[in-house]
């Protein structure tokens, strides 16, 4: 068969591991697959296939794509295929826009339009509702206002791949579609060095904004832990303030530690003035800051795990909660990969099983943190403790025997053939 998966915006999210681990099984099972999508000029953009270390992540995409034609050309390039698989039922990016214009079709839904080629797609996360559906404290657009305008079209299959139970919960719009619930999908290729293990290093990955509450982490490791150090990395998005990347870093510097910044030593008071004063923290920036027998090292956006994790034995993934209803990260999934041992907040504990060994945070993190400061939760001072007390049991876990069963449950589990298979299966 020949299979196209459509990305309506390459960029790096969820989705786009997704397709890129999907296009693998795709082609274990002997199909040809390629990603495509469409721009208006047909040009391909620069960022595509590629990651650049030190730049916001406006500027990297690791997804490659095969084919790409101009919007009006879509039909024409699609109708080639046997089946389309869309990366996401929803792109915000196109959502927004067309929403807030009073558009009848998101860019993504015309491009649809224009092939009879059937299509499927998948749930990535459980804010799945329409305009009139909007939960209370949300908005029309974080939800998936074209929803029903997606699946009621001609080419669609019917059927829909999801990742959580609880991701049709908030709309109607999917009661008459075939859905499965199955893992991520996941291409394990880390080639392990465990001679390389500090066994009191741990890391985060996944870009680095707010609700990855890495100041929440910086609050924990100042205030309660000895005789670690921690790796951050992932690309950060820029805005007219201070890089997130450094916000993280002139808390440390606030707590008193010693910090370089882009290999410049900086004091907290010249940390202040750079802010205040000089562009420069808008940029993304190598950093490191020490204290006592603590270090905390940012190594900016990476396009392989492994460049960035050697070292590491525990992977710390607490997420906002309201991004998951059962759904394990690719960050998580990387860095099991890449033979850590991972935590994980409650809503992360995965509804579609696998037996990986986690340590479970038994607090659902919640909201943003304050720039410079902790996350506004309730009982800081008792989730930090939960926190620093799951850090130290994984620590004390770790050994190598753990790291082959969860790279075995990585390999069989997440085995992208199973989706592939799954999709060809239902959605022709």
């Amino acid at each position: 068969m020949k299979i196209a998966i459509y990305e309506p915006d390459p960029r790096i999210c969820g989705p786009d591991s997704w397709a890129q681990a999907l296009k693998a099984g795709f082609i274990a099972l002997g199909h040809t697959v390629h990603t495509v999508s469409f721009t208006k000029s047909g040009k391909p953009r620069a960022k595509w296939g590629r990651v650049v270390q030190w730049e916001s992540s406006s500027s990297s995409c690791k997804m490659t794509i095969d084919k790409c034609a101009a919007i009006d050309d879509a039909g024409d390039l699609l109708d080639q295929y046997d089946l389309i698989v869309l990366t996401d039922v929803k792109t915000p990016t196109h959502d927004k826009p067309a929403f807030k214009e009073g558009l009848l079709y998101p860019e993504y839904i015309e491009v649809l339009m224009q092939t009879s080629t059937p299509f499927t797609s998948a749930l990535h996360g459980k804010w799945q509702f329409l305009e009139w559906e909007t939960p209370q404290g949300m908005t029309a657009v974080q939800g998936s206002p074209f929803l029903d305008t997606l699946v009621g079209l001609d080419n669609f299959s019917g059927f829909l791949l999801r990742h959580g139970d609880h991701f049709m919960e908030h709309t109607d719009a999917l009661d008459d579609v075939d859905t499965e619930l199955m893992p991520l999908p996941f291409v394990p290729h880390a080639v392990l060095d465990l001679s390389l293990k500090n066994r009191r290093t741990m890391a985060t990955l996944g870009r680095v904004i707010p609700t990855k509450h890495r100041c929440f982490l910086n609050y924990v490791i100042d205030s309660l832990m000895s005789n670690v150090d921690c790796v951050y990395a992932g690309g950060c998005g820029l805005a007219n303030g201070p890089s997130y990347t450094f916000v993280t870093f002139e808390q440390l510097l606030e707590f008193g530690w010693d910090g370089v910044w882009n290999g410049e030593p900086i004091s907290y008071d010249e940390a202040d003035c750079i802010v205040l004063h000089n562009s420069g923290t808008r940029s993304t920036k190598p950093w490191v800051a020490t204290s006592k027998d603590r270090r905390v090292e940012y190594r900016g956006a990476y396009f392989e795990p492994a460049d960035v994790l050697y070292d590491a034995v525990v992977h710390v993934g607490i997420t906002c909660s309201r991004f998951s209803g059962g759904l394990l990260e690719f960050s998580t999934l990387e860095a099991i990969d890449c033979g850590l041992l991972p935590i994980v907040s409650r809503p992360f504990v995965p509804d579609a099983g696998g037996d990986f060994h986690l340590e479970v945070i038994e607090h659902a993190f919640v909201g943003s943190p304050v720039p410079k400061s902790v996350p506004r939760i309730p009982e800081l001072e008792r989730i930090s403790t939960l926190t620093h007390n799951a850090i130290e049991r994984a620590f004390s876990a770790w050994h190598v025997e753990l790291v082959k069963h969860n790279r075995h449950v990585l390999t069989t589990h997440h085995d992208p053939k199973r989706h592939a298979k799954l999709f060809i299966e239902r959605a022709l």
